[in-house]
């Protein structure tokens, strides 16, 4: 079994498969990603941008990835790569260059590690490393006879990125060494090998006549620090690996993880067994916390200089229930500077001197909220930050961090503070102390089942926010706003005023702790007094526009008696959650399967999330359910296969219902499994 005290978890974290991942699966460390094109080994090599001037240029993050196919965007807007196509911001990534595997056949064998991947092809090896912390990659092969090409190195336009405008594309050559500069960073590939010239731009790169070929990839804003970082992989290419290795292994052994050294076995509903030894319950535990980790952007020289993106391939920057709940995780572990660091420039760019905060930050460290255009024009985000700060302090003892200057003249302490208290002034419009969901986003849940789409539904919400005039947007709103209580973003918000009251203690803040103390127990009040259903024995959201419940079973209802202690009624809510016409389904869905709007494809509308299921494990286990606990914990973070930490599934068949493949935000799973089994 793996175990904390070996120097070997590194090397037991290999995932083989006989193909690549392919689309949307990634390779990445702290500074940039490869990402996956398709599977036959084209690799796309991305970072954050340095502002939103260096930005590829159409669409944000979420348009891009398709999440949204069905909106119309014009074809001759796209083709034009203006940011008019949608009216929303540029995209907030960089593309450098695609990588393809050329004349090599498909690899017969991938086996993926913490920092790359090991390829067997055609007559030899071709390996691709990512050390954590270098801003650089290295490609190496040793193949039986020398093959060329081997390897295409594709310029930005012919990977089919939009580049940033008013870029001077500069080549510099010499032997061993070609140079790239955009007027913003410099690219150098420093190789060995043969080098032809591609027509559309880049190179071609065979091997020598022995068969060996070596390419090390760097890239930084400073030309001298990217020349220095190849030179220094290229000519020890073994140090730098072992390096890597040493500080993946460093930052695994720090990681918590629970053993069940039985293994664990669980029922399908149709009563078929599934059995996890021990094992590999451990080592998805360790992929969990890899993911979290290589989710961090720490790039000194950008404006936004560190953050945690919940995918990144996929979202292009913070989104808060995502990065809050991510760097929680990591504040456990001995990479918790690296979550000082991103809480530190959350709090700078993403909280007002209003005391508002955006649901989500493009990875500029522009804000959605206030974005004319931007899909989160007008979304305020959850307090999760709130959350990850008291557990960063409760984790490292670090206090000094509340005193960190935070922008506006304000600190982390004074920014949080002003936030927790004014967000009830944006937020409580009917005053009854807890915070609605008014607009596109901001409760979290995107097409929960409810009466905020009852009007208009998601697409007509992001087609008329992303693309419409403020008279129009002003129109819609009157016309199709119904405002409503979400226990998803209550959860969030509870949690928020506990820590919020840890941390006043702390400063020894009496005012802010009372007023925090006071706040929790009313808003707890008000969930028991309105929200409950007793024929039903079940807690729903609120129409604030009608007055009334909205009868709709949702699996944020089962969040709740973690904070509520009130154990008759949740016993009766959790019958709900063991009833096979509504939750207890292969995997924990978020809506009823018996609900008018089920849908097991859906996102929030029936689709299981793995990561959600750490609320529900915490309620069971408040209430002495804790086999029930451990059940659905175990079956979240064991529901792919290696290295694989998927977003969304359909829980009847278990099928990955939107691809991505490398969450962030599951770690916290692995730390109520830890908690609950100790």
């Amino acid at each position: 079994m793996i175990r904390d005290n070996q120097t070997a978890i590194y090397d037991q974290l290999i995932d083989r498969r006989e193909h690549f991942i392919g689309p949307r699966h990634w390779l990445g460390n702290l500074r940039w990603i490869a990402e996956e094109v398709d599977d036959a080994g084209y690799f796309v090599f991305r970072t954050a941008p340095i502002n939103a001037d260096e930005c590829d240029l159409w669409k944000v993050a979420l348009l891009e990835a398709q999440a949204f196919q069905d909106i119309a965007i014009d074809e001759k807007k796209k083709q034009s790569a203006a940011p008019s196509a949608n009216r929303e911001p540029p995209a907030a990534i960089r593309t450098f260059f695609g990588l393809k595997l050329d004349h090599l056949g498909k690899p017969t064998t991938c086996c993926y590690r913490p920092d790359g991947v090991d390829l067997s092809v055609a007559g030899g090896t071709l390996t691709l490393s990512m050390p954590q912390e270098r801003y650089g990659a290295i490609i190496e092969a040793a193949l039986a006879r020398p093959h060329a090409p081997v390897l295409q190195i594709i310029n930005r336009a012919e990977t089919g990125r939009h580049a940033a405008l008013n870029i001077r594309f500069t080549v510099e050559q010499t032997p061993g060494r070609i140079i790239w500069n955009d007027g913003a960073y410099t690219v150098v590939f420093r190789y060995a090998g043969q080098v032809q010239p591609r027509a559309g731009g880049g190179f071609d790169l065979g091997a020598a006549a022995d068969g060996s070929l070596r390419l090390v990839v760097a890239f930084h804003v400073d030309k001298g620090q990217a020349l220095a970082e190849a030179e220094a992989m290229f000519s020890d290419p073994a140090r730098a690996r072992s390096e890597s290795r040493m500080a993946w292994e460093d930052y695994l052994a720090s990681c918590p993880v629970a053993r069940l050294p039985g293994g664990y076995t669980w029922k399908k509903p149709d009563g078929t067994a599934v059995a996890y030894s021990a094992d590999e319950i451990v080592r998805r535990q360790y992929w969990q916390w890899c993911v979290t980790l290589v989710n961090v952007y720490d790039l000194p020289f950008n404006d936004l200089k560190a953050y945690m993106a919940p995918d990144k391939t996929i979202w292009f920057g913070v989104w808060i229930n995502d990065g809050g709940e991510a760097l929680f995780g990591l504040a456990h572990t001995n990479r918790h500077h690296l979550a000082r660091k991103c809480l530190i420039e959350y709090v700078r760019t993403a909280v007002g001197a209003d005391g508002t905060v955006c649901w989500y930050l493009h990875a500029t460290g522009v804000r959605c909220l206030g974005n004319p255009g931007d899909s989160g024009f007008f979304s305020h985000g959850v307090p999760a930050f709130v959350t990850a700060l008291a557990e960063y302090v409760d984790q490292t003892g670090d206090l000094s961090i509340l005193s960190e200057p935070a922008g506006e003249g304000g600190t982390v302490w004074e920014k949080v503070r002003r936030y927790m208290r004014n967000v009830y002034e944006h937020r409580d419009g009917d005053h009854d102390g807890i915070v609605e969901w008014r607009n596109l986003w901001e409760g979290g849940s995107d097409d929960k089942v409810g009466c905020f789409f009852s009007k208009a539904n998601l697409k007509e919400w992001i087609y008329t926010v992303t693309t419409q005039d403020p008279d129009v947007v002003a129109s819609f709103y009157r016309e199709n706003q119904r405002p409503q209580t979400n226990f998803y973003e209550l959860n969030f918000f509870l949690g928020a005023l506990q820590a919020l009251e840890r941390l006043a203690r702390l400063k020894r803040d009496d005012a802010t702790a009372r007023y925090a103390s006071e706040r929790f127990a009313a808003t707890c009040a008000t969930v028991e007094s309105r929200h409950w259903h007793e024929a039903d024995g079940f807690y729903y959201d609120w129409d604030v526009t009608a007055g009334k419940l909205i009868r709709v079973k949702n699996h944020d209802a089962f969040y709740l008696p973690y904070y509520l202690g009130n154990q008759a009624r949740a016993k009766r809510l959790f019958e709900h959650l063991d009833n096979p016409e509504e939750f207890a389904l292969l995997y924990t869905p978020t809506l009823a399967k018996n609900e008018a709007g089920f849908r097991p494809h859906g996102y929030w509308s029936g689709g299981h999330w793995p990561r959600e299921m750490v609320y529900i494990a915490r309620s069971l286990a408040a209430c002495g359910r804790r086999e029930t606990a451990v059940d659905l914990l175990v079956k979240a973070i064991c529901c792919a296969a290696g290295k694989v930490i998927p977003e969304n599934m359909n829980p009847i068949t278990g099928e990955d219902a939107t691809h991505v493949t490398g969450m962030a935000y599951n770690a916290v799973n692995v730390l109520a499994l830890k908690q609950i089994t100790e």
